[in-house]
């Protein structure tokens, strides 16, 4: 074999290698049976002689001593460094084919050499070049599929063949018989595999089911210190009380089933699906990860991967396309966890929707594959609860409901400070009340039905990180220096919530500004004098969807009686009633209160809470599916007693603005001028709350 040049070369600008070159190059490299060293010396002295041993032309000859060499099964240490060097030597100035071609070379003889990390690095650098020089899908599917099998070299056989499952049937013979190939001397070579992995790589064909029949070899055993390690992850999240009692049930329930069946003693057949009820930013995708190294370690399935998705990954547009997305989403989460969000809105709306074709379909695969996957349906509690009660089938196959409840308060502040500690930041003593009295805001405030949760946490966290990155740059810009200190520490100033408002906005004129005040300070008076949650604060700074709001103290109260629900609804009236009273009109901003009203008014007719309500009106209010906040579905008589609860919670808003009209021109007076009124401050200004309990609790 003729000795190489170690020498790179200095080119500024490179040029393509000839055409005769490359054609010699690629009718030799077709026919390995007739490439013998003597014409692989005389075509590479002929290109060094020629065109010099820096060239791209000697770097073809190199080629062809590492196709050789994979050939025959030797010299492939040389093998792989004459194709390194010849890959060091063109660069990005080759054939596209060959581009990718050498470096799928490179991958077979470092796969041939045993050299595990090698291999993977240069099959992923195969499938990359493959992307980026725009090959075919089908040689894209072949090329990632090898870095796929590469993979064995590192992680176990379970995860590597499910992997490889997805897509091997659309492979043809050849390009299943390469990665067969791959498996084969991997599983020879590879000193450390277990016995199970190496039986399992050694069983896949090039058959179309090649790979699950290898799958099935593969038995997944239980793993205590995997199952520990996970368990200790969940109990280190924050609140999620009902979640953690319900998982560590569920882990009790199939360690003994599993004791059962070790035992003789009959074990019901059963899946392991479940369904994730409650509102946003709860954990729940979190948790299902969890599950997932929870059903891994207890040996029922061989990976802990998780494949998320939504609607809009599973429901097509046009027909017959449905079916094969949802099959290709599911062959994805095979032999993990399949996390479905908002899956709710699988059910669909009208004649012309394919959601039902996809729950059709998706409930097939979670009964025929039930052994290999497990599937999360997630959403909020009450779409989640209709979808289940209207399709027995999904309920039958769905063995476990969580419930994921908003946070507290409290849960909140320590999501928060974790936050900020895992980004390198620390409060200051101030910056954590005032991040304390935020949460309680933010979660006085939130709607459970839509509350963010620990999302909008990480909403506030962002502002005040962006917040004191302003402030920071202040100082930068005016000489003084920043230290480790100065650049971890939050302090108050920077705890910034986007609802209170921006102050950098422009103010209203003076005014406008009034109106404003006027409006919220009338939601605080009759919130305060209703009997309900008091007020805890009030902004006229706008923002980029409101120009003022009133925030409430939270409801800890289990039980709300009918009194509260009105008072809550006439509160939503307050700031109508206190800009007829000022002004003698509403304003346009006014109309909201009526929306707001009303829904807290649904929400006591649905719970039966009206005096006047009969068997006959709370009948007709859930028969015409009025489970929503839309008027138009409701019966006659159940609008009609809204309309009444409604006409009181006005009275009420009315007569507690015209009795304490002297309070709220105070408030107004204070707001117009200081923006923000909270605290103490805010209760000296309000008339006393009504003696004794307003809200009944038992």
């Amino acid at each position: 074999m003729r000795r190489w040049s170690a020498r790179r070369p200095n080119r500024s600008s490179a040029v393509p290698v000839r055409t005769e070159v490359a054609t010699r190059y690629e009718e030799l490299d077709g026919k390995p049976a007739e490439l013998t060293m003597e014409v692989i010396d005389a075509f590479a002295s002929e290109m060094s002689t020629t065109y010099g041993t820096g060239s791209l032309e000697y770097a073809h000859a190199l080629a062809l001593y590492a196709r050789r060499a994979r050939w025959t099964g030797s010299d492939l240490e040389q093998g792989r460094r004459t194709m390194e060097q010849a890959l060091a030597l063109v660069g990005e100035d080759l054939r596209p084919t060959n581009q990718v071609w050498w470096r799928h070379l490179l991958t077979l003889l470092c796969n041939d050499l045993g050299d595990g990390e090698a291999t993977i690095r240069a099959a992923q650098e195969t499938s990359e070049c493959a992307r980026r020089v725009g090959q075919a899908e089908e040689y894209l599917r072949n090329y990632r599929a090898i870095a796929t099998a590469a993979r064995a070299w590192r992680e176990p056989a379970g995860t590597v063949l499910d992997a490889l499952r997805v897509g091997w049937a659309e492979m043809t013979d050849a390009q299943r018989g390469t990665v067969v190939a791959i498996l084969q001397k991997l599983a020879t070579l590879y000193p450390t595999l277990s016995d199970a992995d190496r039986a399992a790589l050694r069983a896949v064909t090039k058959e179309t089911n090649g790979v699950a029949t290898a799958m099935a070899t593969l038995t997944p055993t239980a793993d205590l210190e995997a199952l520990r390690a996970a368990l200790a992850e969940l109990d280190a999240l924050t609140g999620l009380p009902g979640v953690k009692r319900q998982v560590r049930r569920l882990v009790a329930e199939l360690r003994i089933r599993d004791a059962r069946r070790d035992a003789g003693l009959p074990v019901p057949e059963s899946s392991y699906h479940l369904a994730f009820l409650g509102p946003p930013g709860t954990g729940k995708t979190t948790v299902a990860r969890l599950l997932g190294r929870v059903f891994k370690a207890l040996g029922i399935l061989p990976t802990d991967r998780l494949v998320e998705t939504d609607r809009s990954g599973l429901v097509a547009q046009y027909i017959g396309q449905t079916a094969p997305m949802v099959n290709a989403k599911v062959d994805e989460a095979l032999g993990g966890v399949l996390f479905i969000d908002e899956a709710y809105t699988l059910a669909g709306a009208g004649t012309n929707d394919f959601g039902q074709e996809a729950v059709a379909t998706l409930l097939k695969r979670m009964e025929d594959d039930r052994h290999r996957l497990v599937v999360v349906l997630a959403g909020y509690r009450d779409e989640m609860q209709q979808l289940l009660a209207s399709n027995p089938g999904l309920r039958s196959r769905v063995s476990t409901v969580v419930d994921f409840r908003s946070y507290r308060t409290d849960e909140l502040v320590a999501i928060m400070h974790a936050m900020f500690d895992r980004q390198g930041f620390e409060l200051s003593p101030d910056a954590s009340t005032r991040a304390g009295e935020l949460c309680g805001l933010l979660r006085a405030a939130a709607d459970d039905r839509s509350f963010g949760n620990a999302r909008e946490i990480r909403n506030i966290v962002e502002d005040t990180v962006g917040a004191q990155a302003v402030r920071l740059e202040r100082d930068l810009d005016a000489g003084h220096p920043l230290d480790r200190n100065r650049l971890r520490r939050i302090e108050a100033d920077d705890v910034t919530w986007s609802e209170l408002g921006d102050p950098s906005l422009e103010p209203l004129p003076a005014e406008q500004a009034r109106l404003v005040a006027v409006h919220e300070a009338g939601h605080a008076l009759v919130r305060q004098v209703g009997g309900a949650s008091p007020p805890v604060l009030i902004t006229v700074v706008p923002s980029s969807d409101t120009l003022g709001r009133t925030f409430y103290a939270a409801d800890e109260s289990p039980v709300v009686v009918r009194a509260d629900l009105i008072a809550m609804a006439a509160a939503a009236l307050g700031g109508r009633a206190a800009e007829e009273e000022v002004y003698g009109y509403p304003s346009a901003g006014a109309l909201g209160d009526l929306v707001k009203a009303e829904r807290v008014l649904f929400d006591a007719l649905r719970a039966g809470l009206s005096e006047d309500s009969s068997d006959q009106a709370l009948a007709e209010y859930v028969l015409s599916g009025a489970g929503t906040t839309d008027p138009v579905a409701m019966s006659g008589q159940a609008r009609q007693e809204v309309a009444q609860m409604l006409a009181e919670a006005w009275t009420l808003a009315r007569d507690a603005v015209r009795t304490h009209r002297a309070p709220l021109d105070a408030l107004v007076a204070v707001l117009v001028e200081r923006r923000t009124v909270g605290g103490h401050e805010l209760a000296a200004l309000l008339p006393p709350r009504p003696a004794g309990p307003a809200i009944v609790t038992v």
